[in-house]
């Protein structure tokens, strides 16, 4: 169980409700304004695990890395690598991704998310 202040809490639940929610509205929450408007661009959950993530799944399961970012209570940013494995079509996929976050008015925010 992770603790809701620390930046991989917030990272975890960004990509749950872009793959678990019908809308986008529960990420745009845990986004910076420069992440949000790049989401609304795509529309739809999909289209943004098409085209934002390039990491499309029927179901998925998300960790994040098990080498710690340190104590974050004072920190601005963090980078977090998450990975997925998950199910497209009847494959299993495995895949990962560094996730940027800035803190915002004590709140963690997803920033940008790459490949390393």
């Amino acid at each position: 169980m992770l603790d809701s202040d620390i930046p991989e809490f917030a990272a975890i639940q960004f990509f749950d409700h872009i793959y678990h929610d019908k809308t986008l509205d529960g990420s745009f929450q845990l986004s910076t304004p420069k992440m949000q408007r790049l989401l609304r661009s795509y529309h739809t959950n999909k289209s943004v695990q098409k085209h934002v993530l390039n990491m499309r799944f029927d179901t998925v399961k998300i960790q994040p890395s098990t080498r710690s970012a340190g104590r974050n209570e004072f920190a601005k940013d963090a980078k977090i690598a998450l990975f997925f494995e998950g199910e497209l079509d009847g494959d299993i996929f495995k895949d990962m991704r560094v996730v940027e976050l800035l803190r915002i008015d004590n709140k963690w925010k997803v920033n940008s998310v790459s490949l390393d």
